[in-house]
């Protein structure tokens, strides 16, 4: 009976052994299957970017200016601001006015009489006139407003930045 005990336990080696083999057997047979019929593993491909949408040309005006714009620089308004006005040279009895707008290239005034197109007058703040240099401007536009005349200068050689900041 020990006899019998050891061959159903050989046994039972033995079926525990090709049972392995046959597992083994079954996946590498899949294993070689599967990678000839899908074939070597390539690397997952990255989708190709998109391209740019369409950029429509639109032109800054600060950057290039506007089509209609003839000014060189962009003008600002503020507080108006009292001038002294008068002739090219300062020489004559000086005007009062006000500065409605200010670039760095010229004024927009508002004086009470008309002057030409193309004339060249001298302006100065009335508040510091006695310290303030004139300042020469070229006529460029002059029309009628609700009150007075509005007068589109340019500087004709621009002024420091200190005199520039007495116009407002």
């Amino acid at each position: 009976m020990v006899a019998d005990a050891g061959l159903l336990h050989s046994a039972g080696w033995v079926g525990l052994a090709v049972g392995m083999l046959f597992m083994l057997s079954v996946g590498l047979a899949g294993g070689i299957l599967l990678s000839r019929h899908h074939g070597p593993r390539q690397p997952p491909r990255r989708p190709e970017p998109l391209p740019p949408p369409p950029r429509e040309e639109v032109e800054d005006p600060f950057v290039h200016g506007s089509r209609t714009e003839r000014r060189e620089a962009v003008r600002r308004q503020g507080n108006a601001v009292a001038v002294l006005v008068s002739d090219a040279d300062g020489n004559a009895d000086p005007h009062h006015g006000l500065v409605v707008d200010r670039s760095l290239s010229g004024l927009r005034l508002v004086i009470g009489q008309p002057v030409e197109v193309d004339a060249v007058l001298s302006v100065r703040p009335a508040q510091e006139a006695v310290l303030t240099p004139w300042v020469q401007v070229h006529v460029k536009s002059c029309r009628r407003a609700d009150v007075g005349w509005e007068v589109g200068c340019q500087f004709i050689r621009v002024p420091p930045s200190s005199l520039l900041w007495s116009f407002g």
